[in-house]
């Protein structure tokens, strides 16, 4: 860590006794300013502002809906693979202290055959490191969930330079190559079930292994989008399936009309797929409808494989892709995840660009993806979203995203990252000495969003839809729309509206009261039609503030509401109210909070502590975040998006003020303190008042430990 100049301190004074003061105004800053962050240490003791320890333990609404906050950890030999067990035991803590009580662990075979030259030959210290680590979390309470197999490498050995090269192809050869299939099984046999020394039970047979991916992302569309071309071999299984459905040449050209290519003759195999999975006609249909059955079959060999080795909890695959066809493989499964991102960035090196863009103007889509792939009656969850490092609204994620999951009642979400969390700043790992994509643990404004995602989806803070919408897709219709078939983006915005469900039919006469099937979508008329028939069936109330020709959308429960035209996302809720905004043209009330200014795009969140609601609470913690960057970081254009140089540790943050009044129940004077990054107090402010109402001014750089995100607003009772 710099150590700062004369000049920075007294600045960081002046600041302190000017911004933080409760009276002070902070109008008219509007420069662009960065300072460096100078707390390394992100550890939080027990009993800090930051310690959510507590909420874990108590994680279950009154209807016995288990709440759940899941922490990615996608380590690898850059991020310095599974920790000794010291290092464990402390992160295991850590975790429990930031308010997660799932784990989804990525990429675990990978880490476990670094360097191996032979196949199935884990790394013993490695292997030794991770059952330990998970021995530590289920102490504590915290599940786990993981990929039965993320790598296309697998446990195969010899694979360099590293085990994320491109050099075999598992995901795709484990739907028709036998040596592949047995790979699958004998890794998993291997894996899963030894016993562990540190819990002296076989980790498939473990209760704290709550679901198991079959393999991540290999829907077969989606293979195909990503690799820009169909798997090996999938052609002549579809010339094996065609037969075995009676057809000949004959049937074909009936069947397929103008659809069938000239050069199409089943009697030499030689029927082509489709030229992508975005074609449609009769006979991309039949090549959909072979791949799902394609998919079904392997997701039934592996499922019984797992049954049969005693393994009895959730079971999911095909966690990629939105697209209707995949929806119809899913629905084989008790248990749907899902993956989507806004803006996502796959590299860092210079001239790697990101669009730069805010999620908020166009209704968070990716968050609408989501909601519209759950299906009714069954388990959900979302193990990777994100709006990664470097995009300068990734804010949004921590807000958004969480209160989604909320409001539809999904099981856990996980804002997937190398590492949710970081025990330092210092540590000298590859891929830790300065803010990378998805890195998660050492982005404070990633840290702070996920700080209010743990109020919204640990404690509970936000209250899900208590009714809704089924939403009827036939497998024939989903087979039409070819590989990439979506719901209309119109139509998606109800979630924001109303609980929504995906009912897999066999046929178009799915009972609905309300949305005809899924053919016939298109004929719906615009979704502020629909607003008015919500009202109507009862599942908005009359004074919801919905409107979509001025591009507001609120939750039927009034506690979130878009507003797409002005880019403004608001949380509204007893225990937290919170705002994500590029812009604050004029002040807005939630419903305690009043944010009267800010002075530029950033999230702010006040958060009770105490458990009372915002106007009574005594101890509430504020986050403030803006934008953060590396020590040197650099860009070819004005727009910062395309990279020229990534930069290195210490992190910088943007400098964000705030001016906010929070209605009280009595009149009450309070002190501001601002916080180092893991929790421990700062400087104190006293805030003096004779209303009901407090005023606070914020400054996340006016601190004498340097700029943060957090602060803590205490009154006395």
């Amino acid at each position: 860590m710099r150590a700062p100049t004369r000049t920075v301190r007294l600045l960081a004074t002046l600041l302190c006794t000017i911004a933080l003061h409760g009276s002070a105004s902070t109008a008219g800053v509007e420069t662009v300013q960065w300072a460096t962050v100078q707390d390394t240490n992100l550890e939080i003791a027990p009993g800090s502002p930051l310690d959510f320890s507590a909420w874990t333990t108590q994680a279950q609404d009154p209807s016995g809906h288990a709440r759940m906050h899941c922490a990615s950890l996608a380590w690898s030999p850059a991020t310095g693979g599974f920790p000794d067990h010291q290092t464990a035991s402390r992160y295991a803590q850590q975790l429990k202290r930031h308010g997660y009580n799932v784990v989804r662990f990525h990429y675990v075979e990978a880490t476990l055959m670094a360097k191996r030259d032979e196949d199935f030959d884990f790394d013993p210290q490695q292997l030794d490191n991770w059952l330990f680590f998970l021995a530590e979390l289920k102490r504590l309470g915290v599940n786990w969930v993981f990929d039965a197999l993320s790598s296309d490498n697998g446990a195969l050995g010899g694979v360099y330079p590293h085990r994320w090269v491109k050099k075999h192809k598992l995901k795709e050869q484990v739907y028709l190559n036998e040596r592949a299939q047995q790979h699958w099984r004998e890794l998993n046999r291997r894996l899963l079930t030894m016993v562990n020394p540190y819990t002296k039970v076989k980790v498939i047979a473990d209760p704290a292994l709550l679901g198991i991916i079959l393999v991540n992302e290999n829907g077969l569309n989606y293979l195909a989008t990503t690799r820009q071309r169909w798997p090996d071999g999938l052609d002549t299984a579809f010339n094996a399936w065609l037969k075995q459905q009676g057809l000949n040449n004959d049937g074909l050209a009936r069947k397929w009309k103008a659809s069938k290519d000239a050069s199409d003759d089943l009697d030499l195999n030689a029927v082509s797929l489709p030229q992508g999975p975005k074609v449609t006609g009769a006979k991309a249909a039949d090549a959909q409808r072979f791949m799902s059955e394609l998919e079904g079959k392997t997701a039934a060999w592996m499922s019984e494989y797992l049954r049969s080795l005693g393994f009895k909890g959730w079971i999911t695959s095909y966690n990629n892709w939105p697209a209707f066809q995949t929806s119809v493989s899913r629905s084989a499964f008790d248990w749907v995840d899902m993956h989507a991102y806004h803006d996502e960035s796959f590299a860092w090196s210079p001239g790697t660009s990101i669009q730069q863009t805010s999620s908020l103007g166009d209704g968070v889509r990716y968050a609408r993806w989501l909601a519209m792939t759950r299906q009714k009656g069954k388990a959900f969850s979302v193990t990777e979203y994100g709006q990664p490092f470097w995009n300068q609204y990734r804010y949004e994620a921590g807000l958004t995203v969480p209160a989604m999951a909320r409001l539809q009642g999904w099981n856990f979400a996980c804002l997937h990252a190398s590492g949710a969390i970081d025990l330092s700043s210092t540590e000298t790992f590859l891929f830790k000495r300065q803010i990378l994509p998805y890195g998660v643990g050492l982005d404070p404004i990633a840290r702070a969003g996920e700080t209010l995602a743990a109020a919204i989806m640990m404690r509970g803070d936000l209250r899900p839809f208590d009714k809704g919408l089924t939403l009827p897709l036939s497998r024939q219709a989903a087979f039409d729309s070819g590989g990439n078939g979506l719901p209309p983006d119109d139509i998606s915005y109800l979630a924001w509206l109303t609980r929504v469900d995906l009912a897999i039919t066999h046929n178009e006469s799915a009972d609905n009261s309300l949305l005809p099937p899924l053919t016939k979508w298109s004929a719906i008329p615009r979704l502020s039609n629909h607003v008015a028939l919500l009202k109507r069936k009862g599942l908005l109330p009359g004074d919801n503030l919905s409107d979509v020709d001025k591009g507001i959308y609120q939750s039927g429960t009034g506690e979130v509401t878009l507003d797409t035209h002005k880019d403004q996302f608001a949380v509204n809720s007893p225990r937290t109210e919170a705002l994500a905004a590029r812009k604050l043209t004029a002040p807005i009330k939630l419903g305690s909070l009043t944010v009267r200014h800010l002075s530029g795009s950033g999230l702010l969140g006040l958060i009770s502590l105490d458990g009372l609601a915002l106007k009574s609470s005594q101890k509430i913690l504020i986050v403030l975040a803006s934008d953060a960057e590396n020590t040197g970081m650099s860009f070819k254009d004005p727009g910062r998006k395309q990279l020229e140089d990534l930069g290195k540790l210490p992190a910088r943050l943007r400098r964000i003020t705030a001016n906010l009044d929070l209605e009280r129940a009595t009149p009450s004077n309070g002190v501001l303190t601002s916080l180092h990054l893991n929790g421990a107090l700062g400087d104190n402010t006293p805030l003096t008042t004779k209303t009901e109402k407090v005023s606070v001014a914020l400054d996340n750089f006016a601190a004498s430990h340097g700029p943060t995100t957090f602060f803590l607003l205490t009154f006395n009772k």
